[in-house]
Formats: C-alpha cells, structure tokens, sequence
C-alpha cells in the first residue's frame, strides 16, 4: 500500500527512494519465509544484485555444511567465479561422491566422481570403483549390447591416457557373460615365428594372457575375468593338429564361434582402432578402418591360423602367423563373472 501511494507521488520530494526503502523491505521478508525466486527479482529490480549473489553463496555454504549437497551445487554452479564458489562446488561434488559410494550407489559415485577431474584424488576414487560400475552395467545388459570393461591405448595418442575397451555381448549366462571387443585393439602375428605352433603353443595366446592381461585390467577386474576351457576344435577339411584343450582367461574364438555366435558376414566384421592401425593392422585403401582378424583355429598348414576377413566370412585356410603384408588384428575374448 506504500509503494501504491508513493507512486501516486510522481517523484515528489524523496517518494522514489520510499519505494525502493519499501521494497527492499519486501524482499527482506521474502528471504526469511524462504520466498527466494521473488525476493531475487525484488532485489534486481531495486539495484540490489550483490546482496542476491552474496545471500546465494551463504546460502549455498549452509547447505554444503548441512550435507545438503544437490542444493549446495546448484546454488554453487549458479554463482560462477563469485568468490571461492568454485572450490566450493567441487567440495560438494565430492562430498555428494563418497557419500553415494558409502550408499553403494556405485553408478552415481563413479559418475561424479569422473566430473570432478583432478580434484582431491577423485581419479584414485574412480578407479576403484570402476570395477563395480562395470559390474552394475553389464549386468544389466543383453545378448548383442555394447559394455565397457578395462582400459587399452586406442586413439593412438598416450599423452591423453589408456581409452575405456568397448565390448559386444555374445552371449549370457547367470552372472556369466561372454564379450568380444567391439574394435580390434591390437595387431600381432599369431606366433613368434612362421613354424609349425596350435593354438595351446602359439605366442598369442600368451600375449594375450599376460602382456595385454595386465595392460587393460586392473587387479579387481581381472579377478572378475573367468578361467575358460577352451576347446582345442579341429579344422574341418585341412587335418592339421589342433593342439590340446588350454584353460585361459583371454582368447579368441575359434571357426565354429565365429560362426555362430554371429547371424552373418555384417555382423561379424570390425573396424581396427587407431592405435592397431598404427601398429601394422591391414586396412586397404576404400575400406575405411575394416581390418581382417585372427581366429584361434588351425588353418590349411601347420603355419596359418584362420581369421574373419574384412567384410566378415570366415576364412577357413587362413594365412601365415606372421600375416605376411595384410597382417590381422586380434579382437581379445573372455568370460565375465559380474557377481564376483
């Protein structure tokens, strides 16, 4: 009713400064019933604008220290440079972190914790947790999603650290799933030498079993990678020994998998990563990254392995483990127990 008859006034003596007195006065009020939005748009009205910042980040400073952080951060986030509100909002982003680690909510803390970046040890955090987020994903996936398990060198450039390993689900079982890489990560020769080796004797294998093992996985991953039987399959015309059955954690498929745990020649196709590019993989010029890839069966002589050549058929002859100028990539298989 002031404001109305001071306006009345048209500026006569100091009726304006009554009005901006008055609602100021309005806006103190609103501020204490918790009104903010409209005590917010009173105080920018009359000029007020700092008194708004500065009443934000007490504000934000109770939440943080209530353990309020969601409110914390959105007041934090809205505060931008204002004094140390952006030390403050990591505080909290932190705080909001190891509180939803301690819930066991470990999508949500491994999210927040990535955000953060560089603050504290949130990278140490997020690491440790990794495991479990992987777990809780996979978990929830089907037969023919992608999910991300471990880590490799793939963009080719290790200034910015290993990428996270995508991998395509073959099949499912209980806790167990069973993963290919979506990508071939890498290129090597099936054996250290053009003689005649099966898959239980090859280099490969104990690549993949060791050197690539610890590369990509963490020690809480790795216990969540399952010891296989592999089956030592004979090829299907060539005669040419297969070797004995091997117990691994990592290892390729053989040519009846490739066959059938995938419906066709598009499916079974694959890209190489920058990185197995750069390492030699083969990828002729109007086929983009398409690159052929070893399988662990025997080939037509004691000295080839099969492989999936680039627009995905099953090459039962095979080529030479050194793989000669079009050298194969190697898309790393396993079992995962998600319950561990």
């Amino acid at each position: 009713e002031s404001i109305t008859a001071f306006s009345e006034l048209n500026g006569y003596k100091d009726s304006e400064q009554k009005i901006i007195d008055c609602k100021y006065s309005i806006a103190l009020s609103l501020l204490d019933s918790g009104e903010y939005n409209s005590a917010y748009a009173l105080l920018n009205e009359i000029g007020k604008s700092e008194m708004v910042v500065e009443n934000k980040y007490t504000r934000a400073i109770a939440f943080l220290e209530a353990g309020e952080y969601d409110s914390a951060i959105v007041l934090f986030n809205s505060l931008g440079d204002y004094k140390d509100s952006t030390e403050k909002n990591n505080a909290a982003l932190y705080a909001k972190a190891d509180l939803l680690e301690h819930q066991e909510k470990y999508e949500e803390a491994y999210l927040a914790f990535m955000s953060l970046e560089d603050y504290s040890d949130s990278a140490n955090r997020a690491k440790s947790i990794k495991p479990r987020y992987e777990a809780l994903l996979i978990s929830r996936a089907s037969v023919g999603d992608i999910v991300m398990f471990g880590s490799y060198e793939q963009d080719n450039n290790t200034t910015n650290g290993k990428e996270d390993i995508e991998w395509i689900v073959l099949k499912k079982q209980g806790n167990r799933v069973l993963i290919i890489s979506k990508y071939a990560l890498d290129c090597k020769p099936y054996h250290s030498s053009d003689t005649a080796a099966t898959w239980e004797t090859c280099s490969l294998r104990n690549w993949l079993n060791s050197t690539f093992l610890n590369a990509a996985f963490s020690s809480s991953e790795q216990q969540m990678i399952q010891t296989t039987l592999v089956k030592a399959e004979r090829h299907p015309w060539s005669g040419v020994s297969s070797g004995r059955d091997t117990n691994d954690k990592i290892y390729l498929l053989s040519i009846s998998e490739a066959e059938a745990l995938f419906s066709s020649n598009e499916k079974r196709y694959c890209e190489a990563t920058a990185y197995a590019i750069a390492q030699g993989t083969w990828h002729p010029d109007g086929t983009g990254k398409r690159c052929r890839w070893w399988l662990r069966s025997p080939g037509e002589k004691s000295y080839y392995a099969a492989t999936v050549f680039l627009y995905g058929g099953v090459e039962e002859d095979g080529i030479m483990f050194s793989g000669g100028y079009n050298k194969p990539a190697v898309r790393p298989v396993m079992w995962i127990d998600y319950g561990n």
